[in-house]
């Protein structure tokens, strides 16, 4: 891995090489924790067939495991923990946690496959969730980390994203170009994935090696600029031995905003080696580079309580000052081996080293009097290094007349952060409102002699069991402990400052029980019972307690405790390629953190009581042959029930939308051609830090359109064309007392051809 250093990237005027001098603390000792974990993982049979393999093993369920080269015969390319006849469905998690099909998990679990995401022209994570129901995009600054920032089920979520299975520290951008799926296990999921977890878990599902060559190309123009080609290109050598590789050049301006541009590479090389039918190894690399422009959007009007009524294109940041670099690269080595028919072991291993640096302008203190603005510059200069190692071993076996399957697992993790963040001068520039001069800069940036260091350490230990009682019930229970220890300190100057040194040492056991009941064999009933734990200083992007930072006022507490009570049904219509489900839950956390005064008389306490009420609907599959859909639709009721602030108490959580939906479709008019488009609402969002205040991002429609023509097996083109409408919305609103949105994108539209040979 290359040590890029904290000062990645700055304004190609004023880039000069600086040294990191900045020496970590001694990693913790990472020996015990990997020779004590052991594991593997099980995948879930198919869903319409669920009801008839209750009694098969998990190994026999299990013939396309991602890791193995061996598969069943497929169509090329194709997703293989979806629907064969239905691309829109996903069957099954990659996740070896989960040994159930969806449709018999306990859980509400959203799957978007590699179909939708191609369908819907989305080309990052953060595009996928931007019209998803029930997650809010979320700011960044100085005092957390600008980049895949997402609330979900009104929890903060931006900790809280995995790579197969395991956790993608860093808050950074993330491309799609590698992913055959993204799951999203809603709701407090502790028991599966450890801390934090309160509103969600989601899981980036990589593209793995397969049994069958293939070869596909795309090469995609539009307007504001965009240039995109990816590559997947799989080659079986031979029954053994296969390799993939993926491949991404990006270059494209922002439609409706002014000056902004986004530059990506990336690749990723997977390789697997099969030497024994039972057990292989699967090695993957990932790497990507993102040079962009930050875009903070467009002040507020406090006065009037509304975005400014400006020029929906005006940019106020400054081309001479601002950038955006990420960086991420990524090593796993995977090993699984079936041991008999009723006994699988898997381990994951992975080093990752990750970088986010920026200085981006935020329009903040306008003065509309004066009409003028100033972009304030906020800075990052992030680096996370992790390893971890993550094992299960899955178990098929009977006690009496039920079936068990049965997942033992231990996890470890060493997560190293610094942040040297740049000193700019000036910091603050004042700008014309309705007129702004991107190029109206002329200063310095320099490190920062400060810098920030979180080493974490986690060790987990889990057991997961699901019983099969006959066809129609099920019953599910698991228990996770984890041991957490954060140790927080500043560097000055290549200097550790003791007094800084922060710790919290805590150690927490999380539960999910559930009982699913099969009225027929392609419905389930389902009612759940889980928990998540939110130990001190989990954010460690953050720069206070009100990010979520490790403070001298909450490092002795005990983790914040979540509950989630939840009712649910799927059933999957149409010959089984359509699945609808529901959800009716509440989440409620008991000990919120709460602090009260400032400054040297701030005292942070557990007395805070919060409360999430919910309905959640999916769709997704094929109705009839030709026509495919995916959305859903998400109602959220939030409120702080109790809280040592007077103040806070009825307050409902900020940046939350309380009604959201979206819902795509895809028409296959006839063998060639395919017409489609995805309409998405969110209502009304509300500002704040601990409790919405009464700023505000008004609701939202959407409309996308796509067609795609197939010339001939090999070739076709795809014509998307997103924000039909030219709707002015925006992502977001940021919580200070001199706020300003996000603006999303206009209009664009993309052709891209597609070759396959």
């Amino acid at each position: 891995m290359t040590d890029r250093g904290p000062a990645t990237r700055i304004p190609r005027s004023l880039r000069q090489p600086l040294s990191r001098g900045v020496a970590r603390p001694a990693a913790s000792v990472l020996s015990a924790a990997i020779a004590a974990s052991v594991a593997g993982t099980a995948q879930a049979q198919d869903a319409a067939d669920s009801g008839n393999d209750d009694y098969k093993s998990a190994a026999e369920r299990n013939t396309q495991t991602m890791e193995k080269v061996v598969v069943e015969a497929r169509v090329p390319s194709a997703n293989p923990y979806a629907d064969p006849q239905a691309p829109y469905k996903v069957d099954r998690l990659q996740s070896g946690k989960f040994t159930r099909p969806i449709i018999d998990i306990s859980k509400s679990i959203t799957a978007i496959p590699r179909q939708v995401i191609r369908d819907s022209g989305a080309t990052s994570l953060r595009d996928i969730m931007r019209t998803l129901p029930g997650v809010t995009i979320g700011t960044g600054e100085g005092g957390n980390a600008f980049g895949d920032r997402f609330i979900i089920r009104g929890f903060e979520a931006r900790s809280d994203v995995f790579v197969d299975g395991v956790r993608d520290p860093g808050v950074i951008a993330r491309e799609i170009f590698a992913l055959e799926q993204v799951e999203i296990a809603r709701g407090p999921s502790s028991t599966f994935a450890g801390r934090g977890t309160t509103g969600a878990a989601v899981n980036l599902v990589s593209k793995a090696p397969a049994a069958e060559s293939f070869r596909e190309i795309e090469a995609g123009i539009g307007t504001d600029s965009y240039q995109r080609v990816t590559f997947d290109l799989n080659q079986a050598v031979n029954d053994a031995v296969a390799f993939r590789i993926n491949g991404l050049w990006h270059d494209a301006g922002v439609a409706g905003r002014d000056e902004v541009y986004d530059e990506r590479a990336g690749i990723a090389v997977a390789v697997g080696v099969r030497p024994w039918e039972s057990a292989g190894f699967t090695f993957d690399y990932y790497y990507l580079d993102v040079d962009a422009l930050p875009d903070w959007g467009i002040p507020y009007d406090l006065a009037n309580n509304r975005p400014f009524d400006v020029d929906r294109s005006s940019f106020y940041g400054l081309t001479t000052r601002d950038f955006w670099d990420v960086q991420s690269e990524v090593a796993t080595l995977k090993f699984d081996w079936t041991i008999n028919d009723a006994l699988r072991l898997e381990n994951l291993t992975r080093y990752g080293d990750t970088g986010n640096a920026y200085v981006a302008s935020a329009p903040e203190a306008p003065n509309a009097a004066l009409r003028t603005v100033q972009a304030r510059a906020k800075t990052r200069n992030q680096n996370n290094e992790y390893f971890g190692n993550q094992t299960n071993l899955i178990a098929d076996f009977a006690t009496g007349s039920v079936r068990h399957e049965m997942v033992a697992g231990a996890e470890f993790s060493d997560e190293d952060m610094d942040n040297t963040p740049f000193v700019v001068v000036p910091s603050a520039v004042t700008q014309p409102l309705d007129d702004p001069d991107p190029e109206d800069w002329n200063g310095t940036i320099t490190r920062s002699p400060n810098t920030a260091v979180r080493d974490v350490d986690t060790l987990s230990l889990y057991v997961l069991d699901t019983l099969l009682f006959g066809e129609q019930w099920e019953a599910f229970g698991g228990l996770r402990w984890d041991a957490w220890a954060i140790d927080a300190l500043t560097i000055v100057n290549e200097y550790v400052n003791e007094a800084s040194r922060l710790a919290n040492d805590s150690d927490f056991v999380n539960w999910h029980t559930g009982l699913v009941y099969k009225p027929v064999p392609n419905a389930s009933v389902y009612a759940a019972l889980s928990s998540s734990s939110n130990p001190s200083g989990e954010l460690v992007d953050g720069g206070g307690a009100d990010y979520g930072s490790i403070t001298p006022q909450n490092q002795d507490l005990d983790p914040e405790r979540n509950r989630n009570y939840e009712i649910g049904t799927k059933w999957a219509v149409a010959d089984g390629h359509l699945l609808l489900t529901a959800a009716l839950f509440r989440t409620e956390k008991t000990n919120a953190r709460v602090t009260t005064g400032a400054g040297s008389a701030a005292v942070t306490n557990l007395e805070g009581e919060q409360r999430v009420d919910g309905i959640e609907l999916g769709i997704a599959g094929n109705f009839g042959e030709r026509l495919s859909l995916f959305g859903g639709y998400t109602w959220l009721d939030t409120e702080i029930v109790s809280s040592p602030d007077p103040n806070q108490v009825g307050k409902s959580l900020p940046n939350v939308a309380a009604r959201s939906f979206s819902l795509q479709a895809r028409y296959q008019w006839t063998d060639a051609f395919a017409i489609g488009g995805t309409a998405s609402y969110a209502s009304e969002i509300n500002g704040g830090t601990v409790f919405a205040t009464t700023t505000e991002i008004p609701d939202w429609w959407r409309g996308d359109l796509f067609a795609e023509y197939r010339f001939t097996a090999g070739l076709s083109a795809r014509l998307n064309v997103l924000n039909l409408t030219d709707e002015t919305y925006f992502d977001t609103l940021y919580r200070s007392a001199t706020p300003f949105v996000y603006v999303a994108p206009g209009r664009s539209a993309q052709l891209t051809f597609e070759y396959e040979f």
